[in-house]
């Protein structure tokens, strides 16, 4: 039934990329959304040291509203006073999605000192950073990690 199990995986790249600790490298953060009804499969997960995830769940499996805010709650960063003093605003580029393009994201991510701007169909190949810049590597990881799960 596992392989049945759906679930989304939502990914974030930044520019420029926040400091890492010395002598690592910046890990992207991702957050994988499980369709689950609880979160009682969630709780006994263990996220191995180093690794920059977060879990989440919902009965279809996909983002709705309130599961996409909690991301964005996650995971943008505030915007302190200082920011706001360096005037340090940023652009949040999200893909058209129905849910990305409400009036609750767009106030959410203007509080957070982000400015949404949308890529459109046809531009993910091109425009869209997550899969020019970041998604080749997760997959060469996962193709690694399904080779193993085979012998």
């Amino acid at each position: 039934s596992d392989s049945r199990t759906r679930l989304t995986a939502n990914t974030m790249v930044t520019h420029p990329a926040p400091t890492a600790q010395p002598g690592e490298a910046y890990k992207p953060p991702i957050e994988v959304l499980f369709k689950l009804k609880t979160d009682r499969v969630l709780r006994g997960l263990v996220i191995p040291n180093g690794v920059v995830m977060t879990v989440a769940h919902s009965a279809s499996g996909s983002y709705n509203l309130d599961s996409f805010l909690s991301y964005l709650d996650r995971h943008l960063q505030p915007l302190t006073p200082e920011r706001e003093a360096d005037f340090d605003y940023r652009v949040l580029a999200l893909d058209a999605f129905e849910v990305h393009k409400t009036e609750q994201v767009r106030d959410f991510a203007m509080d957070r000192g982000y400015l949404l701007i949308y890529h459109r169909g046809g531009t993910t190949s091109i425009g869209q950073w997550n899969d020019t810049d970041l998604h080749l590597q997760l997959e060469r990881h996962y193709n690694d990690l399904e080779n193993l799960d085979l012998t």
